[in-house]
Parts: C-alpha cells; structure tokens; sequence
C-alpha cells in the first residue's frame, strides 16, 4: 500500500532527522525527534507504492509491462548477500542476474531471494536460487513515487 515520502524542516530551513516506517500494508506513520522549533514544515513528495511482477529465469526475456525490462544474462556467482547476513552468519548469492531497463520514476527493485544493484540503466540481482527449480518463476517487487507533492506547516 502507499507510504509517504517525507520530510520535515524547522523555520529555519533545517532538515529534521525524521523516521518513517510501515505497521499494516496500507499504514504508515513518522516520527521526529524533540525540537524547539516553532514552526514545522512537512513536504510530503508522494507515495511508495509497491508493485510485484512475477518472471521467467530466461535471458531474452522482455517484460513488456511497466516498468519494461529486458533479462540480459544469468550466470553463476557467489557473492555474499549483505540484507540477509546477521549475527556473523553470512549467506552467498549463486546466481547473478543482470536486466537492462527504463528506470523511469521507478524508485527500487527488491527480490526476496537477494540483493539488488540499480542504475538508471540496468539491474544487478544477486540470488540465492539453490533449492529452486530452474523454471520456477523469478518474484520481483518495484516501487514507484505516485501523487502530487504537498507542503504542510505546523505552528505551536
């Protein structure tokens, strides 16, 4: 569902370290920390909203939807995958996977199985595919920035 992208700035012109995260698909709140400022002013520049497309793991393969992408090559790796490494367990990528695109105003690419590299021509995906079947179908969620932006001023 759509999040705000927000930030806040004091009168005078001061960005204020703000935090936004997400409860329930569909909620979203901020918080920011104490100031003495009398006046706040938040820009609101749009909404995430998130999209999902499912793929084949095939070079070739041309999405022809939004956003449109091209599968340029698939070929092996192991790279480590930085989202997922915690508690000093680390975990590898095997498949490294390259789409060329039109980034648009496309703000990011996630795939559950790996990390993401984005430019504003191509995509690097590092995947974790072991245990999977090759024709098993690659999940991609994008998000994009959607709405108008607002300016809202707060006085106390």
């Amino acid at each position: 569902g759509p999040m705000p992208v927000l930030d806040l700035y004091d009168e005078n012109g001061e960005k204020i370290r703000a935090f936004v995260g997400e409860t329930e698909p569909g909620d979203a709140y901020h918080t920011c920390e104490a100031t003495t400022s009398r006046e706040i002013t938040i820009r609101v520049h749009g909404y995430f909203v998130n999209y999902e497309v499912e793929v084949p793991l095939e070079e070739g393969y041309e999405h022809a939807g939004e956003p449109a992408f091209r599968i340029e090559s698939i070929t092996p790796t192991n790279k480590p995958l930085e989202s997922l490494t915690t508690n000093g367990s680390e975990f590898y990528a095997d498949t490294k996977v390259v789409l060329s695109w039109d980034k648009g105003n496309w703000h990011s690419v996630h795939s559950a199985s790996g990390d993401a590299e984005m430019e504003d021509d191509k995509i690097t995906l590092y995947l974790m595919r072991q245990g999977h079947s090759p024709d098993e179908p690659l999940t991609l969620t994008l998000s994009r920035l959607e709405g108008e932006p607002e300016e809202v001023k707060i006085s106390r």
